[in-house]
Formats: structure tokens, sequence, C-alpha cells
């Protein structure tokens, strides 16, 4: 079974360099595998954190509804350029025919990416969303914010 993955793997490098079909991209199961931790790392560790402790931080002024939206707004800000970094899911994705070997080199990249993965950023993204956003829904119970707030 092995020798049968190695040598699907060496055909799909293969077949990628002949026909060269990105721009300095190689399509690689390590670089699929590479790429997939690195966007983890940094939804995680810059995302996630960032957003948790803005959300704090907005939590701690007199109007927590205003300053979480401009936090989220830079938080955006700071997100969208990196988005850049998943170059081989972005060249996957921007294209709209792929073949039978991309499709499986972009649903093995999704697949490395879960849920319990990027679980941080996910946390940080909705307590910074609920303190932006979802402030008017606890300001009519005035029993929710005296748990918040003590």
């Amino acid at each position: 079974m092995l020798h049968y993955r190695v040598n699907a793997e060496l055909y799909l490098i293969t077949v990628m360099r002949k026909r060269n079909f990105m721009n300095d991209i190689q399509i690689t199961p390590a670089a699929i595998k590479d790429e997939a931790s690195a966007w983890i790392e940094y939804l995680n560790q810059i995302i996630g954190i960032l957003c948790f402790t803005l959300g704090l931080a907005a939590l701690g002024t007199n109007n927590p509804p205003l300053y979480g939206i401009v936090c989220f707004i830079f938080v955006l800000v700071v997100h969208i350029p990196n988005i850049k970094k998943a170059r081989i899911l972005k060249h996957l994705q921007s294209k709209k025919k792929l073949t039978a070997l991309e499709q499986l080199a972009r649903k093995d990249l999704l697949k490395q990416i879960t849920t319990i993965d990027i679980l941080p950023a996910a946390l940080g993204y909705l307590f910074l969303s609920i303190v932006a956003f979802g402030w008017k829904t606890f300001e009519n119970h005035p029993e929710i914010i005296k748990i918040i707030y003590g």
C-alpha cells in the first residue's frame, strides 16, 4: 500500500511539473501539508489571540459595541491582506475548471484544516463579534450584564 501511495505522489508531482499550470507554485503532498499547518498556525496565533484580546479591551470601555466594531474592522484590515499566504488554496479556488489531480489536491488541503484545529481563531472571532454586534441583545437583559460584570 505504501508503494502505491509513493508512486501516486510521484506521479502527481511529475504531472504538475510537466503541465506547468502554476507560476512557481508546486502542488506536492508536502507543500499541501506545510500550507495547511502554516495557515492553522496563523489563524490561531495571530487572528484568534488578536480577536480575543481586542474583545476584552472593548469590554473594558464605556461603549463596548462601538469599540468592538472598530476592533473588528481592524482585525479585518490585518487579516484580508494575509489571505495570500494560502497560495495553493487561492490558486485552486480561482480556477474555473479543475483537473482530477487539482480537485484531489484541493480536497486534501481542505481536509487538513478542520474546525477543531482552528478553534482558538473561531472562538476569538465569535467573542469579538458578540462584543461588537451582539451587545444590543444583552442590553434588554440586565441579569446577563450583571453576570458578565459581576
